[in-house]
């Protein structure tokens, strides 16, 4: 599963993102499953956008709200002079941060 942060500035904590297996995301303790035979989805919650590549790959954009002490992590460019949330990042489980 590929997924893409979308990070906002908040004061409220972020949801507990897991990735259960490549079609499966848990948020908060809500399960939500992507059929492999379906290309897009519904925006739902913190899910802003949800399709599948040509591969058949599971492409996920998740709203990130992030504190002020997490900061730099989101609004410093890394080695390839990119913010975090500017591309998809494979994920195949466990908590996404």
């Amino acid at each position: 599963m590929k997924i893409k942060l979308s990070p906002v500035l908040s004061d409220i904590p972020p949801p507990v993102y897991r990735v259960i297996d490549e079609n499966t995301l848990k948020i908060d303790g809500d399960r939500y499953e992507f059929p492999e035979d379906i290309e897009e989805f519904d925006p739902v919650g913190p899910i802003l956008e949800a399709s599948r590549n040509a591969q058949g790959k599971l492409k996920v954009t998740l709203l990130f709200p992030y504190h002020r002490k997490d900061k730099k992590r989101f609004e410093t460019k890394d080695d390839q002079g990119k913010y975090r949330g500017e591309d998809y990042e494979n994920f195949d489980q466990g908590v996404v941060q």
